[in-house]
């Protein structure tokens, strides 16, 4: 999340070659956290099982292991993809005792540079009679065997014992299950004591508290927690029950869009959206979570029960978290795969690819090519990678060299739009960069226009997860289209929302207006409609704003720039309300939230629209010369 400028590139990479390198491949624990080598390890994984149209896992070995040199034209193929992304971490799922894995882990371990840690997983019956000691032995007997094959790789992180036993055949609540599971997990940690080990179970939090103090050999939870586009009270709830390191081992959101029967829109933009704030989520708890594995690399077309693994089916279970109400199990994929017979299958990248490239990888800011004057005329060329092509870039112009004002960004779309008819930027792609040709005209009125920093800031694009809310959206009332958002509160202080983030740098100053609407006359209690600003550091704790010239101040509990005036019982009914709110953000600042908010101490329903965020420009003073630079503070 740092700022970074173009000057800093070439130093910066060959910093980052340096601190990723590793000789050893010790993990270890403290407290909530993990450790690699000694340094504080975020888990940035990827579920990875990927399963060539056609191929049936269930058919048993070797279908599901496709960790051998028989499928390396796959995992060569995935592994330049996965250190793009900026993964670290590859979740395996099958996985065949006596093969020969040596390759598959050589190329994840790379040497030390940009490695890939791969995290064991092995199926196991859930059928298993954990009373009987034998089968519980047969079954200590196998994870020491995998253990002993692989303590010693530096390119393993751990060991996942079995994959969601507990929500099958009452495991769960079975008080032999987890005398089991802990068996082997002290005979794994035994055989391989600088590897982690777990069991990977389902969102079953109630389970986590009542085995935690019995647990006595597992290094942390590994749970697999799947709520749509937000985890809610889980990692606060989590907090309470265990004070082990905790990895959510499977967490994602389906590419399928079960309501219009087609994938989501825009390469699965909407799903690309839930994971930056699933991600956001996971970043802003590390005190109690490592970070998360992805579910997945690519589409599986053999997941269906009783479907065909040469068809891509469309079959999915109920799943209220997700806003078309299902989960389609052959659609979870980063890549979209297309059958390309004989040949290994066709991997297409969905917008998510992009989207997580730009949350894990460091900002990367464009390398200039060509710079010159035509005609007086500034024309300069330059590139930045096409797989970060969702990093946050700022094209900032200046008359001095100190003090510099945004002219361009590319947020929330991933175009770079200008603000005024003196600059034009125009870009193409080329051989994995994006080339953009930006040309300044002197002669060209100097005036900034800035965009409105949100996406559907008027509510008309009905399958959206632009803004994260738990309001709907209605035809009720609209101050223009024909949608706006409605919060209808029940009352006591639920707080119904909805906001979005940006990223931001301190100094930069927003300014945040809308229109509010209530049908009805309004409580004459604590019951109110506004917006808000909202400015967090790398952490996310909540800051003062340095400034606020618009609006009131939220105060120390609750830091930010509150909108004025509000909706409350002093307001017309039946009138739109328009209301405002700037403010500068503080040092530290890396992201900005717009939040609106429906405050309820009684139950009140509010309609909100045309809601607009725009960074404040001051056209700058230009002279005898135009400076430009472009700036990235990451996502």
């Amino acid at each position: 999340m740092k700022k970074t400028y173009i000057k800093l590139v070439t130093a910066g990479l060959a910093l980052s070659a340096v601190l990723t390198a590793d000789a050893a491949g010790i993990f270890t624990v403290s407290n909530r956290e993990i450790f690699l080598d000694g340094s504080a390890f975020e888990v940035r994984g990827m579920c990875y099982q990927p399963t060539p149209v056609g191929e049936d896992v269930t058919a048993g070995p070797p279908h599901g292991d496709y960790y051998t040199a028989a499928y390396s034209n796959l995992w060569a193929r995935d592994f330049a993809n996965l250190r793009n992304m900026g993964a670290n971490v590859i979740r395996g799922y099958g996985w065949t005792i006596g093969e020969d894995h040596s390759d598959f882990l050589d190329a994840a371990y790379n040497g030390g540079d940009q490695s890939l840690y791969f995290l064991v997983n092995k199926w196991i019956n859930p059928a298993t009679d954990w009373s009987n000691t034998s089968d519980v032995n047969a079954l200590v007997a196998e994870w020491e065997s995998i253990a002993t094959e692989l303590k010693n790789h530096p390119a393993v992180m751990g060991f996942l014992v079995g994959n969601e036993v507990n929500w099958q055949n009452g495991n769960g609540t079975n008080p032999d299950f987890w005398a089991a599971m802990n068996q082997i997990a002290g005979a794994v940690k035994a055989e391989a004591p600088d590897k982690l080990v777990s069991v990977a179970i389902t969102d079953e939090l109630g389970q986590v508290q009542t085995c935690d103090a019995s647990m006595t050999h597992l290094d942390f939870w590994a749970l697999q927690v799947y709520r749509g586009h937000a985890f809610g009270n889980f990692f606060a709830d989590y907090e309470v029950r265990s004070t082990k390191p905790l990895v959510i081992t499977e967490f994602g959101y389906d590419a399928y869009d079960a309501a219009n029967g087609a994938e989501f829109a825009d390469d699965a933009e909407l799903p690309s959206d839930a994971m930056e704030y699933l991600w956001r989520e996971l970043r802003y708890n590390r005190a109690v979570v490592s970070g998360g594995c992805v579910f997945e690399y690519a589409d599986e077309w053999w997941k269906v029960d009783g479907g065909n693994p040469s068809v891509h089916d469309t079959t999915g279970w109920p799943g209220g978290a997700f806003i078309d109400g299902e989960g389609n199990e052959e659609w979870w994929g980063v890549f979209r795969v297309l059958d390309n017979g004989a040949a290994p299958d066709i991997l297409e990248p969905r917008a998510m690819f992009y989207r997580l490239a730009a949350i894990w990888n460091d900002p990367f800011p464009p390398v200039f090519q060509q710079t010159g004057v035509s005609n007086g005329v500034l024309q300069t060329r330059l590139s930045v990678p096409e797989h970060l092509r969702a990093q946050p870039l700022r094209l900032q112009m200046s008359g001095d060299f100190n003090t510099w004002s945004t002219a361009a960004r590319n947020s929330p779309s991933n175009t770079l739009e200008s603000y005024s008819p003196a600059i034009t930027l125009t870009a193409s792609e080329t051989n994995q960069e994006i080339r953009v040709f930006l040309e300044h005209d002197p002669s060209a009125a100097l005036s900034f226009d800035p965009h409105n920093l949100l996406s559907n800031g008027g509510f008309e694009e009905v399958n959206s997860l632009d803004w994260l809310t738990w309001g709907t959206l209605s035809t009720d009332v609209a101050r223009d289209g024909s949608r706006s958002l409605k919060l209808a509160a029940a009352g006591g202080f639920t707080g119904l929302s909805a906001y979005q983030t940006i990223s931001a740098l301190p100094g930069e100053e927003y300014n945040l207006s809308g229109y509010m609407y209530t049908p009805a006359p309004m409580p004459s209690d604590i019951t109110l409609g506004r917006l808000k600003i909202v400015f967090r550091d790398e952490s996310g704790t909540d800051l003062p704003p340095a400034s606020i010239s618009i609006g009131a101040s939220g105060g120390s509990t609750y830091p930010g720039a509150e909108s004025l005036p509000v909706l409350d019982s002093t307001s017309p009914a039946g009138v739109w309300v328009f209301t405002e709110a700037q403010a500068v953000a503080p040092s530290n600042t890396v992201t900005a939230s717009f939040y609106i908010f429906n405050i309820d101490q009684s139950p009140s329903t509010m309609y909100f629209d045309a809601i607009e965020a725009v960074e404040i420009e001051e056209v700058p003073d230009i002279g005898n010369a135009a400076f430009f630079r472009f700036t990235n503070s990451g996502r």
